[in-house]
């Protein structure tokens, strides 16, 4: 018979070698575009997401609360009459930024972990994108003043992210005008610094910023202070540094300024309180939103599948593999509890093998049925939460031929228990990466006719990796690649030759597919 020429697995090769450096390689930063609008003046504080069962959340927002309004940098919107539903999205941010008009938001979220109070506050900018997150642990048996005073501590961390005090709005004949003032803690006679951001580092999968890099243009000295700007003579500049409206604005609060003001500041601040018919209305509006995570799935999925076949006896060797042949799967899922699900699915492929030498043309079909009893583990609450997810259930492969060649090819069924795992890692809210393994650790096999043994005996594995992407809230599309191998060995009697076999038939299947998902 004319010897086969084994073919590399290129498509394992490549692939492998694609999601290797995507899930390996360090994360990196990357610089945005100069003067980036980060200016937040009017903050809206929202409600703290408390997972202790402790009141933790309240206490700790008072805190945070009370530590921004001592910030003249910010008007604080009062929201004690708006309490939104956790976990927040960009649709209910949305919604509140029509009432509010704020600048920003600043959410907090605690929870108890190992005898630890884990906090975390982030500013997200008013289209609910994350522009900071600060992060703190303290131990559930520090007193109310170690926790404020750390509280405090992570608030002055997070506002140091945002990179610069005030803009310039007007420059004409060496006059700088820009929009701080008394209630800011300008006085008259302080000198400022301007600036320009000329780069930005943020986190490749957050988005947050991480760090600015900024170029000094010069200083103005403060001739005249209104209650919200202020008005400079230009006593420096860098050589060749243009000073225009949009530039920025660096100060030093003045302390004397800070002390007399801050009455005043509050008394702005209550005028500039909505209406309760307002904030109700937001309230209605915000409990309206829909639990974040979805409760079952319906996946079509096609792709290219790649099938190698050998058989190695004492009496019989041979080998054939394919080029890329399609292949199609319908997979449903369903959470019958928050941990507790089950999923089944169906795959398919139709290969035709051409004639080589003395083995003659052949068709087959090759299928697979699963399905699993899941439970899942989500490391927080959050929707973008990593997860992992551990499942038993039963697997069958079906590898059919045409009768024509049963002397090289038999219909061969692999079945029995699949004993699987998967993680999940969400990179940023649209985006995840998943890996999958499973071991298939005793197969029944049904061979017909039975030409390679009368004792039987199999195990299987496969493993995947896959990026998802969310198209909308109930839809998906994700890029799979997964490698699948069957191992059987046969002992005793069987018809391809005379006496006892000793057979051993391998059969891997690898491919790469993309689904779409519809969630609900």
């Amino acid at each position: 018979m004319k010897k086969i020429n084994n073919r590399p697995l290129q498509l394992f090769f490549s692939l492998s070698c694609l999601f290797v450096l995507f899930f390996l390689i360090p994360p990196f930063v990357f610089a945005d575009a100069p003067n980036d609008v980060f200016l937040f003046k009017k903050l809206a504080l929202l409600n703290t997401d408390d997972r202790t069962g402790k009141d933790y959340g309240e206490k700790i927002e008072k805190i945070v609360r009370d530590e921004l309004e001592q910030m003249l940098r910010f008007d604080i919107i009062p929201q004690d009459k708006v309490r939104v539903q956790h976990p927040l999205s960009q649709q209910s941010l949305g919604t509140i930024n029509k009432i509010l008009q704020a600048d920003g938001f600043i959410v907090g979220r605690v929870d108890l972990s190992n005898e630890m109070i884990n906090i975390s506050l982030e500013i997200l900018d008013k289209r609910g994108e994350m522009f900071a997150l600060e992060l703190l642990a303290v131990n559930e048996l520090a007193s109310l003043a170690d926790l404020e005073e750390n509280v405090r501590e992570l608030v002055v961390k997070l506002i140091r992210r945002i990179p610069y005090k005030a803009v310039i709005t007007q420059v004409k004949n060496g006059v700088v005008t820009f929009d701080a003032g008394l209630k800011h803690g300008v006085e008259t006679g302080s000198k400022v610094s301007l600036f320009e951001i000329i780069g930005v580092k943020r986190h490749p999968y957050t988005d947050e910023i991480i760090s600015f890099k900024r170029k000094d243009l010069g200083v103005i000295q403060v001739t005249q202070v209104e209650d919200l700007s202020a008005t400079g003579k230009i006593i420096s500049s860098k050589k060749g540094a243009k000073i225009k409206a949009g530039s920025k604005a660096d100060f030093i609060p003045s302390e004397k300024f800070i002390l007399e003001s801050h009455i005043e500041k509050n008394e702005l601040l209550a005028e500039k309180k909505l209406s309760p018919e307002l904030l109700n209305t937001g309230e209605q509006r915000l409990t309206k939103e829909p639990p974040g995570r979805p409760r079952g799935s319906l996946a079509v999925s096609a792709g290219l599948l790649l099938n190698d076949y050998k058989i190695s006896s004492n009496q019989f060797n041979f080998r054939r593999d394919t080029s890329p042949v399609t292949s199609v799967t319908m997979a449903g899922e369903y959470w019958v509890l928050a941990p507790l699900g089950a999923d089944v699915s169906y795959s398919a492929s139709w290969i035709y093998f051409k004639q080589t030498g003395s083995v003659p043309k052949t068709d087959a079909s090759l299928s697979w049925l699963t399905a699993h009893l899941k439970y899942r583990h989500f490391f927080s609450s959050d929707r973008l939460s990593p997860e992992i997810v551990g499942s038993v259930g039963y697997h069958i492969y079906d590898f059919e031929v045409d009768k024509s060649d049963s002397k090289y090819f038999n219909n061969i069924k692999y079945s029995g228990i699949d004993i699987a795992l998967t993680a999940s890692y969400p990179m940023t809210s649209k985006m995840k990466g998943v890996v999958n393994v499973g071991y298939l650790p005793s197969l029944d096999i049904e061979e017909d006719p039975v030409t390679s043994g009368t004792n039987p005996h199999a195990y299987g594995y496969y493993f995947g990796l896959a990026e998802h992407f969310n198209v909308s809230d109930k839809t998906a599309l994700a890029l799979r690649y997964y490698y699948l191998a069957y191992h059987a060995k046969f002992s005793g009697d069987g018809t391809r030759g005379a006496g006892t076999t000793d057979t051993e038939i391998r059969d891997l299947c690898q491919g790469i597919n993309l689904s779409l998902i519809y969630e609900w």
